[in-house]
């Protein structure tokens, strides 16, 4: 089992970042991914005194003119527990919003019709058996039942 936590960054709720998802169970053969959502106002994760870090190191760069110079810069930052650094290339970028284009597409509604509101979504559920399926919830508790949205696109 694979989980994910929410990523700080806008929630990470968009369509395109659910297509991703959805590839990547099926691809590298996930059983099942799950994405929990933190409840605004309520975020303190381990990797904010990372940023901090490297946010007070970026006061003392003069210039930073490529990706490569944020790379030094990140790994000049973790001077007491260094930074571990990946530099990505070109090719290690994907263009996950092109799969709504082929065989999902995403709905208003789950299959039992209520409708489906982003800002509401606190649990989404990735599995690998359902490739074209979203399970969902509203809440983030165990007990409650997953909504289900068919992303088949239809003909």
């Amino acid at each position: 089992m694979l989980f994910c936590t929410a990523i700080h960054v806008q929630d990470r709720k968009n369509t395109p970042f659910l297509a991703m998802c959805l590839y990547v169970v099926q691809e590298k053969k996930v059983d099942m991914l799950d994405h929990k959502f933190m409840v605004s106002d309520h975020r303190r994760m381990e990797c904010d005194s990372d940023h901090a870090v490297i946010e007070k190191a970026e006061k003392y760069i003069t210039q930073i003119s490529h990706p490569h110079d944020w790379a030094q810069l990140i790994r000049m930052a973790g001077n007491k527990k260094p930074f571990n650094v990946n530099e990505l290339t070109q090719e290690d970028f994907c263009n996950y919003a092109s799969l709504l284009t082929t065989d999902i597409q995403m709905r208003k509604s789950s299959e039992n019709g209520e409708k489906f509101v982003w800002q509401q979504v606190r649990w989404l559920c990735y599995v690998l058996d359902k490739f074209t399926k979203v399970l969902y919830k509203t809440s983030l508790k165990e007990e409650d039942t997953f909504s289900v949205m068919d992303m088949t696109r239809r003909q």
